[in-house]
């Protein structure tokens, strides 16, 4: 079984009730390669983790962090996304963890943003359900800033039809895998090897970066692609 984390747009349920999204894309694709018949569910984040560990869940897609390698056997990554911090564009002071010392900053709950976010003790962390939530409450003024990954923040601009203009952005980390996660305690650990080779080939033939790509925002706006390589964007 595959556990995906119920955060749009990596996995959700349509109008219909049927399970969509960028991971289950990615699931389906694993399982014609590798040829292994798998269920897909969705869950909070909280509870992939937990079924992680105890073998509920055989394979799980999760940032790389401390907790899940104890658990987890690493299959290999499947994107790399950089980690922005988003403000309001009047914003003076700098847009940088440090900088929102004594701040607040909203993010999608259960989500690893890297260490230098989990340990700032001195910012008021405000989990949200997803991102929209977090910039209408950075419209509102009730956070001074928004944590997001490249990934959900480009697809939820593109969603919502928003504008670079409208924020002021920083990259906190270049570097934030995402990984396919085979638990330690899987029903079937001889599927370890089938499902690793899938994610190369997957990788090898240009699929993998298929997946994640947002073509159709890319196409449409020069500003997305000066995003998208972060050109006029400033990093930590």
């Amino acid at each position: 079984m595959f556990a995906i984390t119920e955060v749009w747009p990596w996995g959700y349920e349509n109008a219909k009730g049927r399970i969509e999204g960028t991971l289950v894309t990615l699931t389906k694709a694993l399982e014609a390669e590798s040829g292994i018949s798998v269920e897909v569910t969705l869950r909070p984040h909280r509870r992939v983790m937990r079924e992680l560990a105890s073998g509920q869940a055989d394979f799980v897609y999760l940032f790389q962090n401390p907790a899940a390698d104890p658990i987890g056997v690493d299959l290999g990554p499947i994107v790399t996304t950089r980690i922005f911090l988003v403000g309001r564009p009047e914003r003076e002071t700098a847009l940088t963890i440090e900088g929102l010392a004594n701040q607040s900053v909203a993010y999608t709950r259960g989500t690893y943003y890297g260490e230098p976010f989990r340990l700032a003790t001195d910012i008021h962390k405000v989990p949200v359900d997803d991102l929209e939530q977090g910039i209408k409450m950075l419209d509102l003024e009730r956070v001074d800033a928004v944590l997001a990954s490249d990934q959900l923040l480009f697809n939820t601009m593109q969603k919502a039809g928003w504008a670079l203009g409208d924020f002021q952005l920083s990259v906190i980390s270049h570097g934030q895998t995402g990984r396919l996660y085979m638990s330690r305690n899987a029903e079937h650990p001889e599927y370890e090897n089938r499902m690793r080779e899938a994610l190369k080939t997957l990788r090898r033939e240009g699929r993998l970066r298929d997946i994640f790509r947002v073509t159709a925002y890319e196409r449409s706006s020069s500003d997305a692609m000066a995003f998208w390589y972060g050109q006029p964007i400033a990093s930590e």
